[in-house]
């Protein structure tokens, strides 16, 4: 083979790695990979994915389309499981979400290969580590300040169930053997809010039925059953009479699964203790909102400007909800724990230990009563923020529902 000239490797420089070059003895050939103008036009592809989840039956699509064609979309998931979240109905065209969402039905001209993912919820959670020896209630808020022995690690919700969240697994309950009271759940407190603004008018029966369902969506085990054989699940919030709801009756905390993975809300000493515990371990004042390590009363002078960037209420709310998570988070990154609505916790409201030594030697509150608890106060909260306070208690008939309360959901058992 004879050696390359200069020209001939200049040659080969323009026309780069799509180009092959073949020396003969007296003959310089080029050919090149780049498809003709008579090829064949090209086709695309619509793939769909799962995008993170667990399970779940994804539709195929083997038709090859002409540029330009018009694609009508499958249909979405029926069900699946995603760690921490929900699916919703339908497809993204970003796995993030971001993209353009499409139903089953739904039409889109293609023009490059496509894929379309699987749209899920997040359930967003956050960590907390377990603690013994947990002192809860304070002095001239909630009396007498007392121990509960031990409150083992579980996930607390980031945010106040949104009405986003809400409907969605509503909508799936629904159709697999869940019923809600009538006219359950509004968009914040009914005047014009939207999907992110916080559940509310929903009455305990009703959470507990719903934290199931939530679980079943997401794959989990329901932690409410009728009856402490824990054999049937708890799916009816019509029904009163079961014992993990009827009033005065004691046996309600042997009806629920403690040790399940799945949802339900937080007992009252892991609400407080959620709302107060700091970033080395240690609890803040009682007396005082989530999040706000300062000094500041609240009958203080200067009480809105110190606690308004934690807490939506009277004093800035504008007597509405607000979306969740605009207020600044407590130091273990959980948003909205005073103010903005009140949560339901799993008690009955009872009295707190009378006695030496005021211990409690567990964490689910009492025995049986007629009301449930309530805590973290709401947007109507008083302008000095009493209600605001972290060991402030409150208490409703487990039937009510209001505009101002609502939720966040915990996970133990895992």
């Amino acid at each position: 083979m004879k050696k390359l000239s200069f020209a001939m490797i200049c040659l080969m420089l323009i026309l780069g790695s799509t180009a092959c070059v073949n020396v003969e003895p007296d003959v310089i050939q080029v050919s090149s990979s780049t498809t003709s103008s008579s090829s064949a036009a090209s086709t695309y592809t619509v793939t769909y994915s799962i995008n993170g989840g667990l399970t779940g039956t994804l539709p195929t699509d083997n038709t090859a389309y002409a540029s330009g064609a018009t694609v009508t979309v499958k249909s979405g998931l029926a069900s699946g499981t995603k760690t921490t979240h929900v699916l919703m109905f339908g497809w993204n065209a970003q796995a993030n979400g971001l993209g353009t969402c499409y139903q089953g039905g739904s039409t889109f001209t293609i023009s490059s290969n496509t894929t379309l993912y699987a749209r899920w919820m997040p359930v967003e959670v956050v960590a907390v580590p377990a603690k013994t020896a947990v002192s809860i209630g304070w002095t001239g808020v909630a009396e007498p300040i007392h121990t509960v022995s031990s409150i083992s690690s579980f996930q607390i919700g980031k945010f106040e169930v949104t009405y986003a969240l809400w409907t969605n697994v509503v909508n799936w309950a629904l159709t697999n053997g869940y019923t809600f009271t009538s006219g359950s759940g509004y968009m914040g407190d009914g005047t014009g809010d939207t999907p992110q603004h916080p559940v509310s008018t929903i009455n305990h029966n009703d959470v507990l039925a719903w934290c199931n369902a939530l679980s079943e969506r997401s794959g989990l085990a329901p932690v409410y059953y009728t009856e402490s054989a824990q054999t049937i699940v708890y799916k009816t919030a019509l029904d009163t009479t079961s014992t993990v709801v009827k009033i005065s009756t004691a046996g309600a905390n042997a009806c629920v699964k403690w040790t399940a993975n799945g949802y339900r809300l937080p007992t009252e000493a892991e609400w407080e203790y959620a709302a107060r515990r700091e970033s080395d371990g240690s609890l803040s004042d009682g007396d005082k909102p989530s999040g706000y390590y300062g000094t500041t009363l609240y009958n203080g002078a200067t009480v809105l400007a110190d606690w308004g960037p934690y807490a939506w209420y009277s004093g800035n709310s504008g007597y509405s909800t607000h979306v969740v998570g605009e207020k600044l988070p407590n130091a273990i990154g959980v948003y909205d724990m005073s103010a903005n609505i009140w949560e339901w916790c799993w008690d009955w409201s009872g009295a707190y230990s009378t006695s030496s030594p005021y211990t409690d030697t567990n964490s689910y509150g009492a025995a049986s009563g007629s009301y449930r608890v309530l805590r973290g106060g709401c947007f109507y909260s008083p302008m000095f923020g009493d209600c605001l306070r972290t060991s402030d208690r409150y208490s409703l008939a487990p039937t009510f529902a209001t505009e101002w309360a609502g939720f966040r959901v915990v996970r133990g058992g895992m």
